[in-house]
């Protein structure tokens, strides 16, 4: 499966993505904040990120900025994560170069799934 990095300062929130995630073959990296993730991204160069919008330092747009504006990290698909569903959220994302969203609370098959649509898309 999938070597990920994923941003998530809630700690329920992140103990329960790094179990699903974990169960469904992942190797994951956890991160509480953009700028652990995004240092965790430089060492390990992931297949994929999963990236909260809402963290406590920069945000998770700021953090998919600096990403897709970086030549070695651009092409990693990064899937944001968010509570809100709200459109506005979701066109930005996805102008920005997201490769998808997933809101919470999350279904743990879907998160699966759409890891899975992700890193096929984007190989």
């Amino acid at each position: 499966m999938a070597k990920m990095i994923v941003m998530e300062d809630e700690p329920d929130i992140s103990m329960l993505v790094e179990a699903t995630l974990t169960f469904g073959g992942h190797q994951v990296n956890m991160a509480a904040n953009g700028n652990e993730g995004i240092e965790l991204i430089r060492k390990h160069h992931p297949e994929i990120v999963l990236l909260d919008l809402q963290m406590p330092d920069i945000s998770g747009y700021d953090v998919l900025r600096i990403l897709k504006g970086d030549a070695e990290l651009r092409d990693i698909p990064v899937l944001l994560f968010s509570a809100h569903n709200r459109p506005e959220d979701i066109q930005r994302g996805k102008d920005m170069g997201a490769a998808g969203f997933i809101f919470k609370p999350f279904d743990p098959q879907d998160l699966l799934d759409q890891i899975e649509k992700a890193v096929e898309t984007c190989s």
